[in-house]
């Protein structure tokens, strides 16, 4: 075969090929092959639609304050206040949903995040509900670019239940040292191994030592064995 003859063969061959994929890139549903840029742009909307997966059904609250405003909330940032994420997003400010209490420390953390004076970080609060309801809630906030200008990122959680917990214990405890200080008579914690483990500041002139020199110690530390056996422990 003439050499000529054959690359012009070739020629036309890659010719053909090129319009027919042309062709076949205008008819709807004909199958092509997809290139790289293409192949990016579908990786790329699968992992924003996997990520915005993630953040719906987050069990934290997940928002964005930019402009003084909430410029985006994820569905259980709505449900911990009992707003819809159309009564908040765009619409609520954080000053709309910080107990008055908590407003100008709040708002004063939120500026020196947005001029990145704070290292991201955790931070409670008290806040109000839709129905008027005081909740306590957990930060955890962060600067970022949203949409090309400065914006605060965060987390939160309710951590009401903790915190009226570690309320009412301090309140017992509170009422456990004013019932000490009006007793008249030595209150001591011994275990069941003898060793003193707390003396109430009572009547310590009723002590056999002074209280620092009890506690860690046990009842034949500070007894003769025949005399600590028969004390109750």
């Amino acid at each position: 075969m003439n050499p000529k003859k054959k690359s012009d063969n070739k020629s036309k061959t890659t010719k053909i090929g090129k319009l027919s994929a042309k062709v076949a890139s205008t008819q709807p549903g004909f199958p092509i092959e997809i290139g790289g840029d293409k192949q990016a742009e579908e990786a790329l909307r699968e992992s924003e639609e996997k990520f915005r997966m993630l953040i719906d059904n987050s069990v934290a609250g997940i928002y964005i304050i930019q402009d003084s405003k909430m410029a985006y909330v994820n569905p259980s940032f709505a449900k911990t206040f009992g707003y819809s994420l159309e009564e908040i997003i765009g619409k609520l400010s954080p000053r709309d949903l910080i107990h008055p209490d908590e407003i100008q420390a709040v708002m004063r953390r939120l500026g020196e995040r947005l001029e990145g004076e704070t290292e991201k970080g955790a931070s409670a609060y008290k806040v109000i509900k839709k129905d008027g309801s005081i909740i306590y809630i957990e930060v955890y906030g962060m600067q970022m670019d949203f949409q090309g200008r400065p914006a605060v990122m965060g987390t939160l959680m309710d951590i009401t239940a903790r915190k009226q917990a570690e309320e009412a214990l301090t309140s017992s405890e509170a009422e456990l040292r004013a019932l000490f200080a009006s007793m008249h008579d030595a209150v001591v914690v011994i275990d069941r191994a003898g060793v003193y483990r707390m003396i109430a500041p009572t009547n310590p002139d009723l002590l056999v030592k002074p209280s620092e020199d009890l506690l860690g110690k046990t009842l034949w530390d500070v007894f003769p064995p025949e005399q600590a056996e028969t004390l109750p422990r």
